[in-house]
């Protein structure tokens, strides 16, 4: 943690402006991130294919090691994550709502992929604007490059019809 503190403020101090930017964007990373577990563990108690379940959780799961990673960089800042609790509650809302919208697995193929959309969008605005210490735009990149993957392959499994082999 001291090694992250050291990064983020020893080459030349943050101004504010870009101190603010910086913990906004690493709340909105961890707030899609939780939209995105809450999503998938939704949509694998809703899928019958006990291979797409796994894949789900593994999903879900790996949105919340995002979100570790990203709330390090937050606490590296100093600043508190009670504001965390909003996007849980988000996240719960999303959740219960899924439940009620997946009416096919075609379904929730698709909205799961429109919520990669989404947080592919905030990654790369993230990106694009240059007030992240360059050890965490290294961090958000390769965060990009896993949800791109997830995307890529919810768009594979889709299109070869892998989720119509239904469990017992």
């Amino acid at each position: 943690m001291a090694q992250i503190f050291d990064v983020l403020f020893t080459k030349d101090e943050m101004c504010m402006e870009d101190f603010t930017k910086a913990v906004f964007a690493f709340s909105k990373l961890t707030e899609i991130n939780c939209k995105r577990s809450a999503r998938y563990t939704a949509a694998a108690e809703r899928v019958k294919n006990i291979h797409l379940k796994i894949i789900f959780m593994n999903y879900a799961f790996q949105a919340q090691q995002l979100n570790a990673d990203l709330k390090r960089w937050i606490s590296a800042y100093g600043v508190q994550t009670a504001y965390a609790n909003e996007g849980y509650f988000t996240a719960m809302w999303s959740k219960v709502r899924d439940m009620f919208t997946f009416g096919a697995e075609d379904a929730v193929f698709s909205s799961c992929e429109q919520l990669e959309d989404e947080a592919l969008k905030n990654y790369k605005t993230a990106m694009i604007l240059s007030f992240l210490p360059e050890a965490a735009l290294k961090d958000v990149e390769k965060q990009f490059k896993e949800i791109q993957k997830i995307k890529d392959n919810l768009r594979s499994m889709k299109q070869s019809h892998v989720y119509e082999l239904q469990a017992a």
